[in-house]
């Protein structure tokens, strides 16, 4: 029963975080694109959609919808990368 309770805790910590950050509303997979964007910027990387889209094991299609609809929300943000004009680096916008 140990284990148990300590899932339910950590459960509501979790929900408690994403309501904080103001994305409990989110899809289960808008929050997996948040959380693969915050973890290559954790490990010094900025990712473009094509590296995104190597990293999930989402259809194309969809995860470009859904990273669209996050852009159009103003939780992810899209930005020319400075050293290859031809590539959008897309980031999270919210702030911790």
């Amino acid at each position: 029963m140990a284990k148990f309770e300590k899932f339910l805790k950590f459960t509501e910590m979790l929900s408690d975080a994403e309501a904080e950050l103001g994305i409990a509303h989110l899809s289960g997979l808008d929050k997996r694109i948040l959380y693969c964007l915050e973890k290559a910027k954790t490990q010094g990387k900025n990712l473009s959609f094509e590296e995104l889209n190597q990293v999930m094991d989402t259809p194309r299609a969809t995860l470009y919808r859904h990273v669209h609809n996050l852009v159009d929300k103003g939780v992810v943000q899209k930005k020319k990368d400075p050293t290859d004009g031809r590539r959008n680096i897309i980031s999270v916008a919210l702030s911790a």
